[in-house]
């Protein structure tokens, strides 16, 4: 046999297997004698795409009344190669919904807990995990619970009106689909995730934007929808997502922003996330309510299912009202009628006496159930009553909705609109699970009160404000579209067996295996010692007019000078790694070496600058902190013999501001201005003992102090040399192996998730460490990622928050900025007012926006800013002449490869003031105006070398762009293979 022949062989019986095998499979009701609808060969009973007439939705409602007309209470059909039960009979249907519950709790839906967290949501969860779940989520969704939401819905409503009327006034047609979408978005942005979305004003606001990536049924969402019904093992083994990582980051986000600021003000919103928060939850741990993550699953949840499902509802329902004009005014007279009761008002009391009002939006959830079938699965062997069939554990239960809602027998005339089935003395006639919009049994929707609530009062505003009327396009009946794009998204399998996803999803896993941090790979070799080094560039304000300053009262002028560039080598040290905890524990080293060849001039340049330790003794003597003794001598005369003379402004050079420091409290120093004479050198001895006691209190004040070095001979101030041969604490981070999405995140630092400078204690938003080092960055990142960053030097947190793309040095990245936002102290940012430093007026009270008190962290009365003061309050930048704030060159930036992660540039710009005013105590301040005085700012910069530009290009870049393209390309082939599909689907006679 040659070896064409052979394949062709091959090929002939691998065919010939697969046609038998699914033969079998089509022959699963039919060995158990029940009735089916015949398969058609691998698609089974879901059309094949070039064929579609009816969709699912279709289908299932063909298969249900075929069964019916038969006599039968059950049938069987196939989604593709899967054997699913079609109960057709009402009481059967309640045995399984209800009194055999216990056999068919689960709905069967796809749940992968640990790659995609937000699946694990009350809709998937399964068995004892759903019960516990249920139980807790119950008591959120009480009549009291609504009536507490009710004012936050009410609002959202007004807008709604308010936008209506616009529209009206102008003589436009309205977009019911549109505006009632908007209603939706933001009762469920504002209950669900604690925002206000403002759709109406905004509707490309970003909450309005991801909520259509959420429900738009575009062709992606479709064949993902196909994935997960229909073949969800293929979504496990390849981990494709049912939303995109964009979409899946803005929400979380988002959700995790709105708890933060929660948590730390104690604001309080009568909404469904407090309510969760109310459950007893500590972010990031867990108590006898939820984590975080299970609150965002069950928010996201709350989105998805509600939003979609309660603007089709309504919009039916106002669709039904405009063709069926004498039902509307009878609903308007009602609501007119209870209105007059009720002083006008659209109260919750006032709502829920419009019975006729519910009739009508039964009666659409009747005609148009959002939702058009119920699924469950057997989760172990159950006989069906009254029959010899036994449905096997794992089958699938589909029951049709349109089956039952659309049956003559149970509601006759079932085309037409008529809410009179659900008045009081006609509901109680309607045969029991028959109308099961909102399910029934223990899993009948939890949200039921709330979409019911949310819809009835948008149709009575509606109702309230305007009569309703068909525009001349709007069509007469309405027909279900099979083609529409939950269909399409079937001729896009062929996409899928073009393996475009399986390769996405393949460079997504060697993304992440190249990612993680674990030893003996080039990542983790980067990270522990980082392979270039930093540029510490340093610029001083120069002040130019000292004397003038302090004798006059002088406006101080100063000129930046720099930079002064020192490289910074980082190195981690004592590294431990736990599987269990799947975290690394270090200590970060960092050297600095001087680099002249980058400086503006040598390090022996001289500069004039504040003197900051005697600042720190000033402030000492203000606050009362000085003992009792130095104050019976006086400051005024201790201070220049213990700072030998120098005053408020020192000249010395750069070299000694940054690293060989300034000595004072020199013992056995003698003052610059020796006393001579008897009487001189007996003042000397007199004020000797004072001096020294004077010097042991600041060494006791200052020990704590990173700046200053004390021993027994001196104290020595400078400002960077706690920086140079030193550790920056201790820290505990994530390695990424088990979640990649944790990479780098700091878990503890210096033991402590938390610090304890910031005000409000451990659950303070200032003092939680949620955020990298800035050295390592998770992968799979995108235009809605937060990027938050920790800095020991400045012991707090910031986030960068992208902007755009940027190219660099040819590869295409995020840019993200740190916001003026991170230098403020009012609102959710209240708790970096910590009052230690006095303001200009001299209150201990909140620094202005653009300015954070340092004097927690450094032990001194330094507060930070961006450099110039960028974005920093006028009244206090006007203090001072010779700065130029410019975003460009002053403002923090990154810019970052998305998909990998890696930091391609960095800017960390941050400056050290210190406010000058008149001390009344200090003699040598009688003549001080109030200022801001800059002393330097920092610009900590990293650039992506070319050689490691190229050895990433090599290993990761163009690997990906190449599988990139292959994904395009392997797309380009299916669609090619489709096109004959689509000209079947689009034109069925072709």
């Amino acid at each position: 046999m040659t070896a064409l022949q052979y394949i062709a062989t091959s090929l002939v019986l691998a065919v010939i297997t697969i046609i038998l095998y699914f033969k079998w499979k089509y022959s699963y009701w039919k060995r158990r004698n029940v009735a089916y609808v015949e398969p058609k060969l691998l698609f089974g009973n879901i059309e094949y795409p070039w064929s579609m007439k009816k969709g699912f939705l279709g289908i299932l409602w063909d298969a249900h009344k075929e069964f019916k007309s038969k006599g039968q209470k059950f049938g069987g059909i196939y989604l593709m190669h899967k054997p699913s039960f079609v109960p057709v009979d009402p009481d059967l249907i309640k045995r399984i919904m209800l009194n055999d519950f216990q056999y068919f709790m689960n709905h069967g839906n796809f749940l992968d807990e640990k790659n995609e967290p937000m699946s694990a949501n009350l809709l998937n969860l399964e068995d004892e995990k759903w019960r516990a779940l249920r139980m807790k989520l119950t008591p959120t969704f009480t009549s009291g619970k609504m009536k507490l939401m009710y004012e936050e819905m009410k609002f959202c409503g007004a807008q709604m009106i308010q936008h209506v009327n616009m529209l009206n006034s102008q003589g436009k047609p309205l977009d019911i689909k549109e505006i009632i979408s908007c209603y939706s978005t933001d009762i469920i942005g504002s209950c669900a995730f604690g925002l206000v979305c403002n759709s109406f004003k905004n509707p490309d606001a970003e909450f309005r934007k991801y909520g259509r990536m959420v429900t738009e049924m575009n062709f992606t969402a479709a064949l993902r929808m196909f994935i997960t019904f229909i073949l969800p093992e293929l979504r496990k083994i390849f981990r494709i997502r049912m939303f995109s990582k964009e979409v899946e980051d803005f929400f979380s986000n988002a959700f995790k922003e709105v708890i933060d600021h929660r948590t730390s003000t104690n604001d309080r919103r009568n909404d469904f996330i407090q309510m969760l928060l109310e459950l007893g939850v500590s972010h990031g741990g867990t108590t006898k309510g939820l984590t975080t993550e299970e609150m965002l699953a069950q928010s996201f949840i709350f989105f998805g299912a509600g939003f979609e499902t309660s603007s089709t509802n309504l919009s039916f329902t106002l669709y039904e009202l405009a063709m069926h004009q004498d039902i509307q005014q009878k609903a308007r007279d009602e609501i007119f009628t209870v209105l007059k009761r009720h002083d006008g008002e659209l109260t919750y009391e006032a709502l829920m006496e419009m019975s006729y009002v519910d009739q009508i939006l039964d009666e659409s959830l009747r005609k148009y159930p959002p939702i058009p079938f119920l699924n469950r699965k057997c989760n172990k062997d159950y006989k069906v009553p009254g029959s010899d069939l036994v449905i096997e554990k794992g089958t699938s239960v589909m029951i049709s909705l349109m089956g039952l809602h659309m049956d003559p027998e149970y509601f006759p005339e079932p085309e037409k609109f008529e809410p009179e089935r659900f008045s009081k003395e006609n509901k109680s006639k309607i045969k029991p699970f028959t109308f099961l919009s909102f399910g029934d049994g223990p899993r009948v929707c939890i949200g039921q009160r709330f979409a019911v609530l949310q819809n009835k009062l948008g149709l009575c505003l509606m109702l309230k404000n305007f009569r309703i009327l068909p525009h001349e396009s709007t069509p007469k009946t309405i027909r279900i579209n099979p083609r529409g794009a939950a269909c399409v998204g079937l001729v896009g399998l062929g996409f899928f067996l073009g393996y475009s996803q399986f390769i996405r999803d393949f460079i997504d896993e060697e993304v992440s295996k190249a990612s993680r941090l674990e030893k003996g790979t080039e990542q983790y070799e980067r990270w522990q010692e980082i392979p270039v080094p930093f540029e510490f560039r340093v610029y001083i304000f120069n002040v130019t007019n000292p004397d003038d300053v302090v004798e006059r009262g002088a406006k101080p002028i100063v000129r930046e000078v720099g930079p002064f560039v020192y490289y910074e080598y980082f190195t981690k040290q004592n590294i431990k790694f736990s599987q269990k905890d799947d975290t690394l524990r270090y200590e970060q080293y960092l050297h600095m070496e001087f680099a002249r060849e980058k400086s503006f001039a040598d390090d022996t340049y001289n500069v004039t600058v504040v003197n900051l330790p005697l600042q720190g003794v000033f402030q000492n003597e203000e606050e009362g902190d000085l003992p009792k003794e130095i104050e019976a001598i006086g400051v005024n005369v201790l201070w220049p013999a213990a700072f030998q003379g120098d005053g408020i402004f020192v000249t010395m050079s750069v070299r000694d501001f940054f690293f060989q420091g300034y000595d004072f409290c020199v013992e056995g120093g003698e003052d610059k201005k020796k006393e001579k004479g008897i009487l001189g050198q007996l003042l000397s001895m007199a004020v000797k003992f004072p001096i020294k006691m004077f010097c042991q209190q600041v060494k006791d004040v200052a020990e704590s102090n990173p700046m200053l070095r004390i021993s027994k001979e001196k104290i020595r101030f400078s400002m960077f040399s706690h920086k140079d041969n030193h550790t920056d604490g201790r820290y505990q981070i994530s390695a990424g192996q088990q979640d990649i999405r944790t990479l780098g995140n700091i878990l503890t630092w210096n033991d402590k998730p938390y610090l304890s400078i910031w005000q409000g204690g451990e659950n303070s938003t200032c003092n939680r460490i949620q955020a990298t080092d800035a050295a390592i960055y998770a992968p799979f990142n995108n235009l809605s990622t937060r990027f938050v960053t920790y800095s020991s030097d400045i012991c707090r947190t910031a986030t960068l928050k992208p902007v755009g793309e940027e190219i660099y040095k040819g590869i295409r990245g995020i840019k993200a900025i740190m916001g003026q936002e991170n230098m403020r102290n009012d609102g959710e940012y209240s708790c970096y007012c910590i009052r230690k430093t006095r303001n200009l007026q001299g209150d201990l009270d909140c620094l202005p926006t653009g300015f954070c008190d340092m004097h927690n962290c450094f032990k001194a009365p330094v507060a930070a800013s961006f450099p110039h003061m960028l974005w920093a309050d006028e009244s206090y930048r006007s203090t001072v002449e010779g700065l130029s704030p410019d975003e460009t060159k002053h403002a923090s930036s990154l810019i970052i490869e998305p998909k990998t992660g890696v930091p391609l540039q960095g800017r960390k710009r941050m400056q050290f003031n210190i406010v000058l005013r008149n001390i009344s105590t200090i003699i040598a301040t009688k003549n001080l105006s109030s200022m801001m005085l800059p002393i330097l700012w920092v610009d900590e910069c990293f650039d992506l070398p070319d050689e490691l530009v190229r050895t990433l290009e090599q290993q990761y870049f163009n690997k990906m762009f190449m599988l990139d393209f292959l994904v395009y390309f392997l797309i380009g082939g299916g669609l090619a293979g489709s096109i004959g599909a689509v000209g079947f689907l689009l034109y069925p006679r072709f």
